[in-house]
């Protein structure tokens, strides 16, 4: 109350000081209202900022979260292309080296048929000139 220690040399009459006292107490008093509202209004825009922070905090965390997962589909998508991809080699060595087999038991047979009618054509028995019938194989 600077206010009233300047005042204090007017000279007044008492009904006037009491006067005085009255609004100054009842501006106090809406002083004191006004600062009520305000910290009220400065709590309730804390709060709401304090909201909108937790929001986006949380926002932020979905969106990583959402990331990591997508992330880990691709992953695990790729994972899985390998994992074809290799049984799929796998099955086409397994095919070509079955193939070749095959040909090598077919070659062989075809080789011990071309013996068995050279060894009649030439009368040969299975053991005996086995030099000469292998040249001429060879030469075939």
């Amino acid at each position: 109350m600077d206010h009233t220690e300047r005042f204090k040399g007017i000279p007044m009459s008492k009904a006037m000081r009491a006067m005085c006292k009255e609004e100054d107490y009842a501006f106090l008093r809406s002083l004191d209202e006004r600062r009520q509202v305000l910290s009220d209004e400065i709590q309730q825009v804390q709060k709401e900022l304090e909201e909108r922070h937790e929001e986006r905090v949380q926002r932020r965390h979905q969106r990583e979260r959402r990331e990591k997962e997508r992330q880990r589909e691709l992953e695990e998508m790729q994972k899985e292309k390998q994992e074809q991809w290799r049984n799929q080699a796998a099955t086409r060595a397994a095919a070509q080296e079955r193939a070749l087999r095959e040909r090598a038991d077919r070659l062989k047979q075809f080789r011990d048929f071309q013996r068995q009618v050279l060894e009649e054509e030439l009368g040969l028995s299975s053991g005996e000139n086995s030099k000469v019938l292998e040249d001429l194989l060879l030469r075939i």
